[in-house]
């Protein structure tokens, strides 16, 4: 099964209290997406980390990748946490990754009771790399390897990457409260996908169901109510909503304010400029 190594950071400074409920979502929305595309997976953690473990290496990635909460990920190969049993995997690993020549660097840390430093624990690391493969004439380069080897070495084992892939960040989808956000067009889009990597369950008014269906990659469970957004207000209280995001621009909330009604009022995309609205797109789409 591939292993991946999950990384949170914002919600890791919340209060222990919090950041258990919110480590608990983030799980949950791992699972759901797994559920729709008809994939299993098994989960464990720590604080600071979620591991991953699934048959379907393409489908971890393309959950993990569209999964609010996560920071970055990496693929990796689980160990002891016994120096010596880290250093042999070491070795087993970058045997399938370095080549004649190559520059490499090995960056090692740790948390937990071991006997040995992260310092020590890369020093070592690399040491018994430039040993075993004395033919290939590797040399350290720590400032711009071609290969970067890392250590995590952690309370109930190891775990070692070459690689370290970035996720959406944010907050863990529902941990904020429902926010309505009317259908309008890619702008439309993009105002309600940043009300979801802020932790806010959304739900989208307006005419055409097709409309939204990227936002689908991103909550399967995404809810839709058919409007022709001229109710918003009312809309945003029937369904248990805080408030409401909306794609406006400047001149529009001069000419066009909305009516508050006791609901906060969000407008995500007020301060993005057209280059920066188009790079978040096609992350979305």
């Amino acid at each position: 099964m591939a292993l991946f190594l999950l990384r949170y950071a914002e919600m890791g400074l919340k209060s222990e209290k919090v950041r258990r409920r919110f480590q608990q979502s983030l799980i949950e929305n791992i699972e759901k997406h797994f559920m729709k595309l008809n994939s299993e997976c098994l989960i464990s953690y720590d604080r600071g980390r979620i591991y991953l473990m699934s048959d379907d290496s393409d489908a971890a990635r393309t959950v993990i990748s569209h999964t609010f909460g996560i920071v970055s990920y990496s693929e990796a190969v689980e160990t002891g946490t016994r120096l010596d049993t880290i250093l042999e995997s070491v070795v087993d690993y970058a045997r399938g990754i370095l080549a004649e020549g190559n520059t490499f660097a090995i960056r090692a840390r740790r948390s937990g009771q071991q006997k040995f430093t992260s310092i020590e624990l890369a020093s070592k690391a690399g040491e018994v790399i430039l040993n075993n493969f004395s033919d290939l004439q590797l040399k350290v380069d720590l400032e711009n390897p071609e290969v970067e080897i890392q250590i995590d070495a952690r309370e109930k084992g190891a775990y070692i990457y070459s690689s370290v892939e970035l996720g959406p960040g944010g907050l863990p989808l529902g941990t904020q409260g429902n926010v309505l956000c009317p259908s309008g067009g890619k702008d439309g889009i993009l105002a309600a996908w940043m009300m979801m990597r802020r932790g806010c369950k959304v739900i989208v008014a307006g005419e055409d169901r097709d409309n939204v269906t990227p936002l689908l990659a991103w909550d399967p469970e995404l809810l839709f109510v058919q409007s022709d957004n001229a109710e918003t207000v009312k809309l945003a209280k029937e369904n248990g909503c805080r408030g409401i995001a909306f794609a406006f621009g400047y001149r529009d909330i001069a000419t066009s304010p909305p009516d508050k009604d006791g609901l906060a009022m969000f407008y995500p995309l007020i301060g993005l400029s057209p280059v920066e609205k188009q790079r978040l797109l096609n992350k979305v789409l």
